[in-house]
């Protein structure tokens, strides 16, 4: 036991009481083999190691070399030594629980599932002999327990921490704080450009990497001392935990400030007459859509942080370069691949880097590649189905172009989460086409697939020629105007925002009731007592290790969120913003409300949910006509659970990179207000019930369906599990809001991809997978990124 000489057993939250034991076979309704408490573990043999190392992602050369523990990776070493701890009753009482916890985790992989549903029943049921299922009990519940049930999680992470690695670093300040200021103004000055160039975490870590080693060699040992801990400007090599803190710093500069659209709308007369406008009202402006999202993460925290099953799929490709760039790793042989993570990186970057010349400059045809249309180029009908600029984009064979393959992050998200989407978009895609070719409510006029609004004459809307000099509507000039008029693509997206608000909502609460329960006893007992961990009852091994840091309290969220709230107040108060107060309070109540399930929903599927469009609908109805308030409430309604869950999900990157709570605290506060003064520097109106109730009724029985639709399909995952397992409603809806001004060939080549990554490989060649997917996804989208 060597190795366990300098780390911490980890434990586990699955209990091995005789009184858990009955109640997990009551609730799984199955028979479980029983073992006595006393029986013993036996030694695991020599293939046995050779599995435990291959589940672990990894390889052996040579035999002898099973012999000597100290000669596996680090991360090998550890779970065979953890898993040659188990006995095979404790084995079975952990496979128990994750039976029963893991049963509609469609993450969770189906195929380790159902074997572990034969192990619980014992040796017969497996069809092994009692050795190897005592081995392979041990196996499945030490992978688990001591590292992650989720392969991909293993394959980004390590089952220990080393607490002496340097993190809150100067250098890692600095560079974190300089590529915040640069990424601010890139991600801002291309937020407009269809498909959107970011400036990634990905791109970023290729940029800190050299920066970090520079700086490592060049800067001297100089330093002062506070309490204690000596802070040096060079503290020796550059680690991969300031590569990683730095980029979480980067991190908030990913997403364009939303706010800054009613800044540029209220600076150009062609918008808004808010001539009075100035640089205090726009700081204050910024300043509390910002940081509201950040009060909101002491509630969310425990939801989608210290949850195991919230997976956070968008955050692998950032960890697996991370780990490419700086983790030390032994060569190994990997289905027949020798690479290291970093020369696959390097070799697959340097191939789409040259690769995406072609069709991103050389031949742009190829990224648009609507080679169906031209066949008879004169064809109205085929280019409204086929055509990719202003059709539909139905064409088996759409692109060549990685940023638009990749736009649903097709080596990222789950394949099930992928594929959900694509029915749900596919659906749309007849949807589309009927309303366009019954002309309903006169769509055949407009184009059929664009998010401008119309009038009319089929003139783009413009809404500066009904507003007075307060942005209020003037009823007569509107009369005398036009109704403003969708096209057949808008509407469905409106139709299926209006449906997923509620249905996301109520499945969600449904679905998840056992997360949300234990997170809300949570916060109530932090409330009560404001000493106690944060972490309590959160006893998976990675939450564990994150309890050696300090934790951030509560209410230091609550006290920035108390402060952005005035701020808010100050901004409608002290300039002519035609806001009342009131609607800063319903719209930080709305965002409180959809909080977890919005989060629930982007942890474990990828896809995201915004606030935007409920927003505008009810601020619509209760402020009808009034341009500003509706500009500035849609701006906070969007961006609190937005910039919520940017910072949650940073800080589950930080807890599977094992940062110190109170350091990404302190980075993502000063790097949010660095963003918010650089986006400085770069840069609702006729109201719902007038379209809704009038021209288009039809939309607010999305609502009543979305709610309804609820109850059969939580009725056929609760009594159909295994059947509907990978069936997620919540995404075939969001799916239908991929239209207009995107259409189907955004999402079609993904999912071949997807399948072929996500679901083939990562079923028939696990290791592989493990190794080089996240990889490729982070090489792939640097080069297009400096490319582009």
């Amino acid at each position: 036991m060597g190795f366990l000489a300098n780390l911490t057993k980890s434990s586990t939250n699955y209990s091995t009481t005789s009184e858990s034991n009955n109640e997990v076979k009551e609730a799984i309704g199955i028979e479980t083999y029983e073992l006595s408490e006393g029986a013993v573990s036996k030694d695991v043999n020599l293939r046995h190691r050779e599995i435990i190392l291959t589940r672990c992602g990894h390889t052996v050369e040579n035999d002898s070399d099973l012999l000597e523990i100290s000669k596996f990776p680090r991360d090998v070493s550890y779970m065979v030594e953890m898993i040659e701890g188990l006995t095979p009753f404790e084995a079975v009482e952990h496979l128990k629980k994750l039976h029963d916890h893991h049963e509609d985790d469609a993450n969770f992989p189906a195929q380790t599932y159902d074997r572990i549903e034969l192990l619980i029943q014992g040796p017969e049921a497996a069809e092994v002999s009692q050795d190897e299922w005592e081995f392979e009990c041990k196996l499945e519940a030490g992978l688990a327990v001591f590292h992650s049930p989720y392969p991909e999680v293993r394959a980004v992470t390590d089952p220990f921490d080393d607490t002496e690695i340097p993190v809150e670093t100067i250098r890692a300040y600095f560079l974190g704080f300089f590529w915040t200021i640069i990424g601010t103004g890139v991600n801002e000055f291309f937020m407009h450009r269809k498909p959107q160039i970011t400036l990634s975490s990905s791109m970023i870590q290729l940029l800190l990497f050299p920066c970090g080693k520079f700086l490592a060699k060049v800067l001297p040992d100089w330093g002062f001392t506070i309490r204690g801990t000596r802070h040096s400007l060079n503290p020796g090599p550059w680690s991969y935990k300031e590569q990683m803190f730095s980029t979480i710093i980067f991190n908030v500069a990913i997403s364009y400030t939303y706010v800054s659209l009613n800044i540029f709308m209220q600076k150009l007369d062609h918008y808004l007459p808010t001539k009075w406008i100035d640089f205090g009202y726009q700081v204050l402006l910024m300043l509390s859509s910002q940081y509201m999202g950040f009060g909101l993460v002491a509630i969310a925290r425990r939801f989608a942080i210290y949850e195991p099953r919230c997976i956070w799929p968008t955050l692998m490709p950032t960890l697996a370069l991370n780990r490419a760039l700086l983790k030390p790793e032994k060569k190994e042989i990997i289905n027949g691949w020798k690479l290291t993570k970093y020369q696959f990186f390097s070799i697959c970057f340097s191939i789409m880097f040259v690769y995406n010349w072609i069709p991103a400059y050389l031949f742009e045809g190829l990224s648009t590649f609507s080679w169906i249309t031209w066949i008879k180029p004169e064809n109205f009908n085929l280019a409204t189905v086929c055509g990719l600029q202003y059709g539909l984009g139905f064409n088996p064979i759409v692109t060549f172009d990685w940023n638009i393959i990749d736009y649903n992050y097709s080596l990222t998200i789950p394949f099930f989460s992928q594929m959900n989407q694509w029915i749900g978009t596919f659906i749309g895609f007849f949807v589309i086409l009927g309303l366009f070719y019954k002309n309903y409510k006169w769509t055949a006029f407009l184009p059929i697939n664009d998010n401008k609004i119309y009038t009319n004459t089929g003139e783009v809307f413009e809404a500066t020629k009904l507003l007075d000099e307060s942005s209020h509507l003037i009823e007569s000039e509107y009369q005398k105007y036009s109704p403003p008029f969708y096209t057949a693509g808008n509407l469905l997206v409106y139709g299926a925002f209006f449906a997923l608000y509620p249905f996301g909502f109520l499945y969600t609460m449904v679905q998840e009731w056992k997360t949300i329960r234990m997170g809300m006893k949570k916060i109530f007992s932090n409330l009560k007592n404001w000493k106690q961990s944060t972490y309590e009852g959160y006893d998976d091994c990675h939450s564990k290790m994150m309890r050696k840091y300090k934790e951030v309290p509560d209410y230091y969220y609550y006290i920035i969120l108390v402060v952005s709230v005035v701020l808010a107040i100050l901004c409608i108060k002290l300039y002519p913003a035609q806001t009342p107060v009131w609607g800063i309070f319903f719209i930080l109540g709305i965002n409180l409300i959809f909080l977890v399930p919005i989060c629930l929903i982007f942890s474990t599927t990828g896809f995201a949910l915004t606030m935007n469009v409920l927003v505008e609908l009810i601020i619509g109805y209760a402020l009808p006509g009034n341009a500003l308030a509706m500009n500035t409430l849609k701006s906070l309604g969007r961006n609190i659970d937005s910039q919520a869950e940017t910072y949650i999900g940073d800080q589950k990157l930080a807890h599977y990179a094992k940062i110190p709570p109170m350091a990404i605290f302190r980075g993502q506060m000063i790097s949010t207000l660095i963003q918010c003064f650089v986006s400085l520097v770069f840069w609702g109106i006729i109201g719902p019930k007038r379209v809704f109730n009038g021209l288009y009724p039809v939309l607010q029985y999305t609502f009543l369906i979305g709610a309804l639709a609820v109850i059969p399909c939580v009725l056929v995952k609760r009594y159909f599990p295994k059947k509907f397992r990978f069936f997620a409603p919540t995404l075939i809806i969001g799916g239908m809001q991929q239209w207009a001004p995107y259409n189907l060939s955004y999402v079609t080549t993904g999912l071949y991809l997807s399948f072929i990554f996500m679901h083939y490989i990562r079923n028939r060649y696990p290791a592989w997978w493990e190794k080089y997917n996240y990889v490729l996804a982070a090489a792939f989208s640097s080069a297009v990124a400096f490319l582009l």
